[in-house]
């Protein structure tokens, strides 16, 4: 990942900005939209259908598998991703997936807030959300600000 990337990901500014995909790819209600942290990163996404199943994308922390799909690049026969599927009403069995997800921490960590509160208030937050995240972690990096004024900068620009 480059360092901008680096930068969003370590915010979490990166999941307020899937929450906002998340709602106009799929068409779903903020509400019906929710961010749990996996630290192993070994699941790229999860999503319950309406008979309940669950599919699980899994596949090693490397964003190969995923930036190819989204180029329309199916995936190697050899891809070590896979998908799983679970029945209805199933929770991921630890013995099969030892996998660990935590709710984040808003009030360390506001970037995913940020991106129901400007999605929902429309294009022309969500315009805001981008630039002055872009311009504050270009701050960052040049030394001119803190890393948690990343968040005072974007809130600043949303008022």
């Amino acid at each position: 990942m480059g360092r901008k990337i680096s930068i969003d990901s370590a915010t979490l500014v990166n999941k307020g900005f899937e929450v906002i995909e998340a709602h106009h790819l799929f068409n779903l209600p903020y509400d019906r939209i929710d961010v749990v942290i996996h630290p192993e990163c070994r699941i790229h996404g999860m999503i319950r259908l309406k008979d309940g199943r669950t599919l699980v994308h899994t596949a090693p922390p490397d964003m190969k598998i995923p930036i190819r799909h989204a180029l329309g690049i199916i995936a190697k026969p050899n891809s070590t991703g896979k998908i799983i599927v679970l029945p209805p009403r199933t929770t991921l069995p630890a013995r099969e997936l030892p996998y660990t997800f935590r709710a984040p921490d808003h009030d360390t960590f506001p970037g995913i807030r940020f991106g129901y509160k400007v999605g929902r208030s429309g294009r022309e937050a969500c315009q805001k959300f981008v630039l002055a995240n872009d311009a504050a972690v270009t701050d960052f990096l040049a030394g001119k600000i803190g890393f948690f004024d990343i968040y005072d900068r974007i809130e600043a620009a949303l008022k």
